[in-house]
């Protein structure tokens, strides 16, 4: 896109200055660039670029698992509870991860949580603060990415052993309560329809731009044709002593 913009600035400005990276050297006859064919080309560049670049706006998801609990044993001075949140954005395109997207916060006795795998099905947050294997994951589903609220029942909870086991069970455990939802991200980056309407409106400028030309080539033909009638019909212009004034050659 900035290439495609840095184009079309390269090409207007030329138009007006006479000159630049991108103009044609030849010259009409009033000594102007005639340049205005580089605007239909952006425009067609531009348009092309709509059909062919897919648009980002619509494959970056927004992802948010918010205050997923899990109880367990009484054994934390009651029943231990830990709440889980994450959000990060996905990219259905490119099938990852937005780098820096990953925010995640984690309260109970699973301390701190990181995203560790991310497969094909599911995304793991294992907990960094416990040596044995214990991780909450997610698995989303074949309908991922689309927008929505999932199911619950669609995370768990795994303890491999140790504290997690002892507060909340061997094996896995499943969510009492949370919400697992995925939204569109809105993107600054043009839809397709807005490059479309951009490539159009240069298309509209060059053909204004083209009229006007032949325009101002159409009148100054007009006005030669009328000076080589007048020539020709016998009269034409000398400076007397009281002025110009016409004289006869016949």
């Amino acid at each position: 896109m900035l290439v495609l913009n840095t184009f079309c600035f390269l090409c207007i400005h030329s138009c007006r200055q006479g000159k630049g990276a991108i103009q044609e050297m030849k010259k009409s006859n009033f000594g102007r660039p005639r340049c205005f064919g580089f605007l239909p080309i952006a425009a067609l560049a531009i348009l092309l670029a709509a059909i062919v670049v897919p648009s980002r706006a619509d494959s970056i998801v927004a992802i948010d698992m918010s205050n997923i609990s899990f109880t367990g044993n009484h054994v934390c001075g009651g029943i231990c509870k830990d709440t889980f949140n994450a959000t990060w954005d996905w990219d259905a395109t490119t099938k990852s991860v937005v780098p820096g997207s990953v925010n995640v916060s984690n309260s109970g006795p699973l301390g701190n949580l990181s995203l560790t795998y991310v497969t094909s099905y599911s995304f793991q947050f294992n907990s960094t603060s416990l040596p044995d294997y214990d991780a909450i994951t997610w698995y989303f589903g074949s309908n991922f990415p689309a927008s929505g609220t999932y199911d619950l029942s669609e995370a768990y909870l795994y303890c491999g052993g140790g504290v997690c086991a002892a507060d909340f069970g061997s094996g896995y455990s499943d969510p009492k309560s949370g919400k697992i939802t995925v939204a569109p991200v809105l993107s600054p980056v043009p839809e397709p329809s807005s490059i479309s309407l951009l490539g159009l409106g240069i298309l509209a400028l060059g053909s204004l731009a083209w009229r006007k030309s032949r325009s101002k080539q159409s009148n100054a033909a007009l006005g030669g044709a009328g000076l080589l009638s007048t020539f020709t019909s016998g009269s034409f212009f000398r400076q007397g002593r009281s002025g110009f004034g016409p004289v006869s050659l016949s």
